[in-house]
């Protein structure tokens, strides 16, 4: 009996996530001109998916893509991927921060140490902070080993304690943070041995997104099996993912960013990594239709600028990528991290820090961008709504234009059937079969 009650609920979920695909699919229709060359690897790879995610985490996937596309269409794509550098939003103070993490990981000996004293530009209309940067400088010089400049990096500020306030130096406080938990964890003997999945999600990987979604007003990280979806989503069966990250307050929040942490740390298990990649795209599909669908602007422009963030965590390394949309039942994951971020986890391998905080950086900005592209939206799709075609009982406005609704576009078929259990259930459209995801490879850092 309990066997087939989950069956049901999982027919039930499976069904909620192809009406998901299928009215965003009838709400954007356009594509672009890749897309019918793109669905030649859905075709290829499983004709009978009602949907397909290509994952450029492959790297047949990939050259597939090269293959299929000229050099004008790659261009196109290339720029709907392109991130936002994190250094053309941190402030001064910070980037003259990282850059002495820099130092002592490019530069770890004396003799360099006047190259690096090229790379820091002092200047700040504040004397009193640039003069912290300064002494900062002298004292790493001062020390020997990289390990003990970590050390000293990671429990310092780049300005005078009084006026450093965590809320007007996002930046700043993302970089202390993550490299003095950094500092404490890797003095721990064995983490990676003696840490489980759960612990190694809730203490580590989870720390790191909740520090990097900080004093964000509209944004909010949760972690350990946090439900996606709502009863506003008409959905039987929560999707839930290790972690989220959440724009809007529930019950009307939408996730812009999640997270899957496939095993314990030390116990890398290949099966897990696939079936929980496949998890992982699946709610990326949920979850992007659901951006998307709440700007109510049924336009190519918001297909092309909107997207959501997916990250997994296995073994000690990370991969973050970006999910779009490229047409009706055709979506496609690009990791940006490549080869995949590596998790300190003693003081031998310390370096990887600057990368892995630059990342999360980047990460951070570029989710606020996609934030703010949603919100010009939908704006636009209010104004849409509050100016209907008729102003007037009587008779229609002149040279208004004719307003375009989310209903005009859904499937016509709204109907109620029974589910195995005997409940009666609503269903939109009539998403029936199955979804494919492109298999993705695991990079090695």
């Amino acid at each position: 009996m309990i066997q087939k009650e989950d069956s049901a609920e999982e027919c039930t979920t499976k069904e909620d996530l192809l009406n998901s695909i299928i009215e965003t699919s009838n709400i954007f229709e356009k594509v672009p001109s890749y897309y019918n060359k793109l669905k030649t690897i859905w075709h290829a790879r499983d004709s009978g998916a009602d949907y397909y995610i290509i994952d450029l985490g492959d790297n047949e996937i990939i050259k597939q893509t090269h293959e299929l596309l000229c050099e004008d269409e790659l261009k196109m794509l290339s720029k709907r991927l392109t991130l936002d550098d994190e250094n053309n939003h941190i402030s001064t103070k910070a980037h003259e921060y990282l850059a002495l993490f820099d130092q002592i990981i490019e530069y770890p000996s004396e003799e360099k140490t006047t190259e690096v004293n090229n790379l820091i530009d002092l200047k700040d209309d504040n004397d009193a902070k640039s003069s912290v940067i300064s002494e900062m400088e002298k004292t790493l010089h001062s020390l020997n080993e990289i390990t003990t400049k970590f050390r000293y990096l990671s429990n310092s500020l780049p300005l005078p304690v009084l006026h450093y306030n965590q809320s007007q130096y996002p930046d700043i406080h993302i970089i202390k943070s993550i490299s003095s938990h950094i500092d404490s964890f890797t003095k721990l003997e064995g983490i990676l041995e003696n840490t489980t999945e759960r612990s190694w999600t809730a203490h580590i990987l989870a720390y790191f997104f909740f520090i990097t979604f900080s004093f964000l007003d509209s944004i909010q990280y949760f972690s350990c099996e946090r439900a996606i979806s709502t009863k506003l989503d008409l959905q039987a069966v929560d999707y839930k993912a290790d972690g989220v990250a959440e724009f809007l307050k529930r019950p009307n929040q939408i996730p812009v960013f999640l997270l899957e942490v496939s095993g314990d740390p030390s116990k890398p298990d290949l099966d897990k990594f696939s079936n929980d990649r496949q998890k992982l795209m699946k709610e990326g599909v949920f979850a992007l239709n659901k951006f998307m669908m709440r700007t109510n602007l049924p336009t190519w422009e918001v297909c092309q600028n909107l997207g959501i963030f997916l990250a997994q965590g296995f073994s000690d390394k990370l991969e973050i990528g970006q999910m779009v949309y490229i047409g009706p039942g055709l979506y496609l994951y690009s990791p940006f991290t490549v080869p995949n971020l590596l998790i300190p986890t003693s003081l031998d391998n310390l370096e990887h820090t600057p990368r892995l905080i630059r990342t999360l950086l980047c990460l951070r900005y570029n989710v606020v961008k996609k934030v703010e592209m949603f919100k010009k939206f939908e704006r636009e799709g209010q104004r849409h709504i509050i100016k209907p075609t008729t102003k007037y009982v009587t008779g229609l406005t002149p040279n208004r234009p004719r307003v375009v609704t989310f209903a005009e576009f859904l499937p016509n078929a709204s109907k109620e059937e029974t589910n195995r259990q005997g409940n009666t259930i609503r269903l939109r459209g009539r998403g029936r079969g199955r979804g494919k995801v492109s298999s993705g490879s695991i990079n090695s850092s």
